[in-house]
């Protein structure tokens, strides 16, 4: 993964923690940074979009994230949109926990699957950064009804399958806000 994306990235993924409802939290969460016309966040059914200035840039950039939770609410990961500008593609990013048989990639489900290849796996987090190179998973998002989430899968160390949902409540009003805010 690239510096500026890593840069970018984890951004993403400390927001979308920041905003997961309170009793899905196993430990009181650091507080946002505070809104600035610098940085600004919104919340958009389950998505949040947070548009920042990042360092050593002329644009806004923005990026929304969902943060997937387990049966129990607890977060297990976090599934992103965003680009560092307008010249950049747009990528998704999912974040989990390193235990994880990186060999088989992740499958975000939705009408069709979409495999996901991990790209980057360190003894905390594994992540995929996926290029959308057209809008056919930006469509299944939107026209998803929200009372049916889509899912996202992978396979652990142990190789047993994880299944988790991903809402897609919010999501349409989430990107509409993305694309326009963004420098």
């Amino acid at each position: 993964m690239n510096k500026t994306l890593w840069r970018w990235a984890l951004p993403l993924m400390g927001c979308a923690l920041a905003f997961a409802p309170a009793s899905a939290q196993q430990r009181p969460a650091a507080p946002p940074a505070a809104p600035s016309p610098d940085r600004t966040s919104a919340q958009y059914g389950d998505w949040v979009v947070t548009c920042f200035v990042p360092p050593g840039a002329a644009q806004r950039a923005c990026e929304m994230a969902h943060t997937i939770l387990d049966g129990n609410q607890q977060p297990v990961g976090i599934i992103g949109f965003g680009r560092a500008n307008r010249e950049q593609p747009m990528k998704l990013v999912v974040q989990v926990a390193a235990n994880v048989r990186v060999a088989q990639p992740a499958k975000l489900s939705l009408e069709a699957d979409t495999a996901l290849p991990f790209t980057l796996c360190n003894r905390q987090v594994c992540v995929v950064e996926f290029e959308l190179r057209d809008e056919a998973l930006q469509r299944r998002f939107r026209t998803r009804p929200a009372e049916q989430p889509g899912q996202l899968s992978w396979r652990d160390a142990g190789g047993a399958e994880v299944t988790f949902p991903v809402s897609v409540r919010g999501f349409s009003a989430a990107w509409d806000a993305m694309s326009r805010e963004a420098g």
